[in-house]
C-alpha cells in the first residue's frame, strides 16, 4: 500500500489515492464479470461478457457503474434474475471511463437527467432528506465551489492532489426545511460521487469544511476493499458525540478520522494569513476546537468499544499520533 510522506496512513498522498482507485475499479469489474456469469441463464447475449471482460484493466470508472452493479446485485438478492441480467447488459454498453476532470452538475441539469433516481436512491436510503434541485444560481454555486478548490490547493497541496483523484463528480442538491439536516455525503456505492447542500454552504469555510469532511470518508472507503475498518458486529449500536442515537461503530470510526482530518486541515490553513482574511483565521480555530472536542469523544467509543482490522489500526494509530503530537491547544497557535 502507498503511503503518504512518512508512511502516514492518515495524512492525504495522491499517489496512494491513485492506487486506491485502482483497486477499487478492479475489484468492481471482477466482481461484474461474476454477476454476469451469474445471470447467463437469463436471456443472455455473448457480448455482455466479453464486453465487461475487455475493461477489467480499466482504472477509472464512473461512479453510476458502481451503482449500477450494486443495482444488479439488489435486484439478483430479490430474485429477479432477469432484471439483473438488464442492467449488466446496460453496463456493458455504456462508457467505462470517468471524467477526467471534476464535473459538477445540479441535481436537475440534463446531463445526468437518466442516473439522477439512481443516485437518489443510492444516497437517501431511508427518505430522510427530501432533498431537491438547488434554487440558487448554479453559475454562482459552482463559482464558490471553484474558489473553495483553489484555496485547497494553494494552501493544502497533499490533499487537493488526494482530492483530485478520489473526487469525480460533485451534485449539487438543496433540501427542503422538514428534512434531516444535510450539508453533503460521499456513499460507498456511488465510488467518488460527493453530493454538496448548496442552502448550507454559502461561504468558503463552510464549503471547505464540508469537501474536507466528505473526501475522508470516500478516503475510509477506499481501504476497506478486501477488509473492514473495523470489525464489529453490525448490529453492535453506540452513542457518539453528534448523534442524538446509537449508531454502529463503523460510523464513530468514520466520524473520529474525520474530525481528525478538517483538525489536520484547519491547522495548516490557519498558518496563510496571505489567503485568510482576520475573520476566517477567528473561525478556524472554532472549528478546530469543535472537532478536537468531538475527535476526544469519538476516540473514547473506539478505544473501549471498537475491534479494529489491520488497516483500521493503522488509520487510527496515525491519526492519533497526529493529534497528540501538539500540546493542548497548541494547534491553534498560528506558526
Amino acid at each position: 500500500m502507498v503511503a503518504a510522506k512518512g508512511g502516514s496512513a492518515f495524512l492525504p498522498c495522491k499517489e496512494a489515492a491513485i492506487e486506491q482507485n485502482a483497486s477499487m475499479c478492479r475489484a468492481l469489474c471482477a466482481s461484474l464479470l461474476y454477476v454476469a456469469d451469474t445471470v447467463k441463464h437469463a436471456p443472455y447475449s455473448p457480448e455482455r461478457r466479453s464486453a465487461i471482460e475487455s475493461r477489467v484493466s480499466i482504472g477509472d470508472l464512473a461512479p453510476e457503474v458502481f451503482g449500477l452493479y450494486y443495482e444488479a446485485c439488489f435486484k439478483m438478492l430479490d430474485g429477479d434474475v432477469d432484471g439483473a441480467g438488464d442492467i449488466i447488459d446496460e453496463i456493458a454498453c455504456m462508457p467505462f471511463y470517468g471524467a477526467e476532470e471534476l464535473q459538477v452538475h445540479a441535481l436537475d441539469h440534463p446531463d445526468i437527467a437518466h442516473m439522477r433516481e439512481l443516485f437518489l436512491s443510492r444516497l437517501d436510503l431511508r427518505g430522510e432528506f427530501a432533498l431537491s434541485a438547488p434554487t440558487a444560481n448554479s453559475v454562482e454555486v459552482e463559482r464558490r465551489l471553484t474558489d473553495a478548490l483553489s484555496v485547497l490547493r494553494r494552501s493544502l497541496p497533499d490533499l487537493y492532489g488526494e482530492m483530485s483523484v478520489l473526487i469525480r463528480r460533485i451534485i449539487l442538491v438543496g433540501s427542503s426545511p422538514i428534512g434531516k439536516a444535510f450539508d453533503g455525503a460521499a456513499v460507498y456505492q456511488l465510488w467518488r460521487l460527493l453530493f454538496l447542500n448548496e442552502n448550507r454552504l454559502t461561504d468558503r469555510l463552510s464549503l471547505i469544511e464540508t469537501l474536507v469532511h466528505e473526501e475522508a470518508h470516500i478516503f475510509l472507503f477506499g481501504h476497506t476493499i478486501e477488509t473492514a475498518l473495523t470489525l464489529n458486529g453490525s448490529n453492535e449500536r453506540h452513542y457518539s458525540a453528534i448523534r442524538d442515537e446509537k449508531r454502529p461503530i463503523d460510523g464513530i470510526f468514520h466520524a473520529m478520522i474525520v474530525n481528525a482530518r478538517i483538525v489536520w486541515a484547519f491547522s495548516l490553513m490557519r498558518k496563510r494569513d496571505d489567503i485568510f482574511t482576520p475573520t476566517e483565521l477567528g473561525r478556524m480555530a472554532q472549528i478546530i476546537r469543535r472537532h478536537e472536542f468531538m475527535y476526544a469523544q469519538h476516540k473514547s467509543v473506539i478505544h473501549n468499544h471498537a475491534r479494529l482490522s489491520e488497516i483500521g489500526r493503522r488509520i487510527f494509530s496515525d491519526a492519533d499520533a497526529y493529534m497528540l503530537s501538539v500540546p493542548a491547544g497548541g494547534r491553534h497557535a498560528r506558526a
